[in-house]
């Protein structure tokens, strides 16, 4: 079994061009998250200092912990061209603590990045623990003096690791103009009481959505195409997967970003961890200084809830529908 640690401060990872695992997270107890992430952003599979799976969640409850992601990240295309995850950065510095780390990388020559990383804890308005919050800044200076047009995908393959089957079910929730998407144990067919992961962008231009099979949204992450805003087996259209039809999920979201010469702008990418019903998990007011602070006051929620073993991705066979 893997080793966390808890430690209040970390050291600064100050390789160039590297970016060491570091841990983020809320706690070990019902509710909360620990997490591997790098100077990138980048979770999982995308992150080369990791051994795969990440995002340790214990749901409240008597369900025992279970990682919840296998592969997570942002890819960044400029003026029209083929996305790069950040990974392909070069890291300048990596700092802070298990619940707070900043980071500033270069993308090519046209971009600085200043990434900033937190959990929170997610509590219901009668304060009790439902779920952890991570929250992933990003701040871009364009470093020429011509306007930058960029498309930004955020990219999550959760593997919800609470049973011995890839097969997941998930849907779609619209607030204040902002796609939320989910991704839950078992393909339920409904926004049911839930054990879930979900993702949504804050800042830009909303440019599209898409939950689909492994691995055909990481291909495509990494070119320079759009997502089809549809989800892959919802029939009835209702926004989420039919009951029984689920699949090994991915989640995706797509925003654009202006940046004029010399100028700067913020968008933020966020992964929740959740447990509960529709309007039990609430998230909190802005930190930052990210635009459209009003999404992030909105009322979410969940899907259905399963317990059971963890799994290794290679021991399962992707199940098409």
């Amino acid at each position: 079994m893997r080793f966390y640690r808890f430690a209040a401060v970390a050291t600064a990872a100050l390789l160039t061009g590297t970016a060491s695992a570091e841990t983020l997270t809320t706690g070990a107890d019902d509710g909360q998250v620990i997490i591997d992430t790098n100077g990138f952003g980048t979770l999982g599979a995308l992150n080369a200092q990791s051994s795969g799976s990440t995002g340790l969640y214990n749901p409240t409850g008597d369900q025992a912990a279970a990682s919840t992601i296998y592969a997570s990240g942002l890819f960044v295309g400029i003026n029209g061209g083929a996305r790069v995850s950040t990974a392909s950065g070069q890291l300048q510095s990596f700092t802070g603590t298990d619940l707070s780390r900043t980071s500033v990388f270069t993308l090519g020559d046209l971009l600085s990045v200043q990434l900033v990383q937190t959990v929170s804890n997610l509590v219901d308005t009668a304060g009790n623990q439902t779920g952890s919050l991570l929250t992933q800044t990003y701040s871009f200076t364009n470093l020429g003096d011509a306007d930058l047009s960029l498309d930004l995908f955020r990219y999550l393959d959760g593997d919800l690791r609470f049973d011995s089957e890839l097969i997941d079910g998930g849907g779609r929730l619209t607030s204040g103009g902002n796609e939320i998407l989910f991704e839950t144990d078992t393909a339920t067919g409904a926004s049911d009481s839930a054990t879930f992961v979900g993702i949504f962008n804050t800042g830009g231009t909303a440019a599209g959505f898409e939950i689909g099979e492994y691995s055909d949204l990481r291909t495509r992450a990494q070119g320079a195409g759009g997502l089809s805003n549809t989800i892959r087996n919802d029939a009835d259209g209702d926004g989420f997967i039919d009951a029984n039809r689920g699949y090994d999920v991915e989640l995706a979201l797509r925003n654009s970003l202006q940046l004029s010469g010399r100028g700067t702008g913020s968008f933020a990418t966020s992964t929740i961890f959740g447990t509960g019903a529709p309007g039990q998990v609430v998230l909190p007011p802005p930190t930052g200084a990210v635009p459209e602070p009003a999404t992030w006051a909105m009322m979410i929620g969940g899907f259905g809830l399963i317990g059971g073993a963890m799994r290794r991705r290679g021991q399962q066979a992707v199940v098409t529908a």
